[in-house]
């Protein structure tokens, strides 16, 4: 329960219970309590941050410790060294957590969020689109919201493609649309298809829309998974659609992942939960690339339509 509430707080939040709980230094909260950032051990700050969700960026990092990215990029390759940490582009992971993706925990990671999102990007579908849905816990509400327009009669001539076995489902049977499973190597921990053997099946088509998700979202990785098989794929849905959207909650903005698949740049639509923070925002924007926030209003609403 702790872990979920730490990664939705600040870095300057986390220091200050770190202090106060002893998360990170075993002493008492006592003794802690009068000890001030700076003599907090800055390895036991990264490792204490690292723990509680998994990855940290450089930039977080910086702001954790106080110290210059050269110090922080030493830090990480000296943990790195004593295999407690593995580096990535733009920061650093835990050993194990770039296979750590189990389905059903993410799901109910930022729930409300995700649904949101996912409604919206239901609403951009049109009669007659050859679609591509992605796999994981976002696009799944979009399949199910999709579903549901679906069985009540409010698209027609839809040909719907994807990699995941949650969206199947989601998508039940419907005579208003086709929908084609990529097939390939089985990712139970995900409920996916991806590989090179899945690139292949998706070579003959050409999408209308693709919707893809993103475990990460930064300005020097852009949009990001740890999976390589699965950004080779996403790369490859991008190249063959005509308008690309991306989905992602707050939480993966300044997060990399250990694959990029795409700059920022690169997709024409994001759909949101809110404003993306700086620099990520600015770089969009700059781009032209069109951001769609899914407020609770706009959820009631696209639920409501469908």
């Amino acid at each position: 329960m702790i872990k979920t509430i730490i990664i939705q707080i600040d870095i300057m939040t986390f220091c200050w219970y770190s202090m106060n709980q002893s998360i990170i230094t075993g002493h008492n909260a006592k003794d802690v309590s009068t000890v001030s950032k700076k003599k907090l051990s800055r390895e036991e700050l990264l490792m204490g941050l690292l723990n509680l969700q998994g990855h940290i960026t450089t930039d977080d990092a910086v702001r954790l410790t106080g110290v210059s990215q050269a110090t922080v990029r030493r830090m990480f390759l000296d943990l790195e060294k004593s295999g407690k940490i593995i580096r990535t582009y733009g920061g650093a992971q835990l050993p194990g957590s770039l296979d750590s993706y189990r389905f059903e925990q993410r799901e109910k990671q930022s729930e409300d969020e995700k649904h949101r999102i996912g409604r919206l990007a239901a609403s951009l579908v049109e009669d007659r689109d050859t679609i591509y849905l992605d796999c994981g816990t976002t696009l799944l509400q979009m399949a199910i919201a999709l579903g549901e327009r679906l069985r009540m009669g409010g698209l027609t001539g839809l040909n719907i493609v994807t990699n995941s076995i949650a969206n199947l489902h989601a998508l039940g049977d419907s005579s208003a649309g086709k929908i084609i499973l990529l097939g390939g190597e089985y990712h139970s921990e995900r409920r996916d298809f991806f590989g090179p053997i899945t690139e292949r099946y998706a070579e003959p088509f050409h999408f209308n829309k693709c919707f893809l998700g993103s475990e990460g979202v930064t300005v020097e990785t852009g949009f990001s998974s740890n999976k390589t098989e699965l950004s080779s794929l996403n790369a490859s849905i991008l190249g063959r659609s005509s308008r690309r959207y991306v989905l992602f909650d707050g939480s993966k903005v300044g997060r990399g992942a250990f694959f990029s698949y795409a700059p920022l740049e690169r997709i024409d639509e994001a759909v949101t939960d809110r404003q993306p923070d700086e620099p990520v925002f600015s770089r969009l924007t700059a781009a032209g690339v069109a951001i769609r926030i899914a407020t609770p209003e706009q959820g009631r609403k696209e639920g409501n339509d469908q």
